[in-house]
């Protein structure tokens, strides 16, 4: 996975007084004003905080192909985050799980959870061990995820934990939303396949589907 090195925005301390560096993914990070940028990444702070999180990751939904694409992330490595780079309503992964139902998804133990197989060996070389996914809604409609992730199992949870930062969270992402496929005909799915594609050149036949 490609990420935009000009777009590694430390914000403040975490809950374990570890600075928290937000990443965009290659391709969103061109797309983005840079205080739309500031902002998710603010809020993406807050929600590690908050949650007393180790990690996190943003996914913004594309409702016309019923995709979840990786926007941002802190802390997460990059073969997670290519294991994960796609999810899809009702699938298996914890993000999936939450835009497919509309609800929270908690996994308290990565290695417990049976839905979990497929991902267990990504999570676990990852230290990733529980998750918690909130699905984020505008104006009611879905437009995308916020993922916690925990290095050790987790079995006490504040599903409140995140009211102060999903609303405004979903704001963000929605007019971020609206920013990019204004200026992509193409949609989410072009400039995501070009942030994973290992190629070199604009010609691509995997990223021209």
């Amino acid at each position: 996975m490609r990420f935009e090195n000009m777009l590694m925005i430390k914000v403040k301390e975490s809950m374990q007084n570890q600075p928290v560096t937000v990443h965009f993914i290659n391709g969103y990070a061109n797309q983005l004003p840079d205080d739309m940028k500031l902002r998710i990444s603010t809020l993406l702070e807050k929600s590690m905080r908050h949650d007393e999180a180790d990690m996190c990751a943003l996914h913004v939904y594309d409702r016309e192909k019923e995709e979840l694409h990786i926007l941002a992330q802190a802390g997460l490595s990059p073969e997670y985050m290519e294991h994960f780079k796609s999810a899809h309503p009702f699938d298996t992964s914890a993000s999936g799980r939450a835009i497919g139902i509309g609800s929270a998804i908690i996994i308290c133990d990565v290695n417990a959870d049976v839905s979990y197989a497929n991902s267990r060996q990504s999570a676990n070389d990852a230290g990733v061990r529980a998750v918690k996914a909130m699905p984020l809604f505008w104006q009611k409609q879905k437009v995308g995820v916020i993922a916690t992730h925990f290095r050790d199992t987790k079995y006490t949870w504040n599903l409140n934990h995140l009211d102060e930062v999903t609303t405004p969270l979903a704001e963000v992402l929605s007019a971020a939303s609206k920013f990019i496929q204004s200026r992509n005909p193409r949609g989410f799915r072009f400039i995501f396949l070009k942030a994973f594609c290992k190629q070199e050149t604009e010609n691509c036949k995997v990223c021209t589907i």
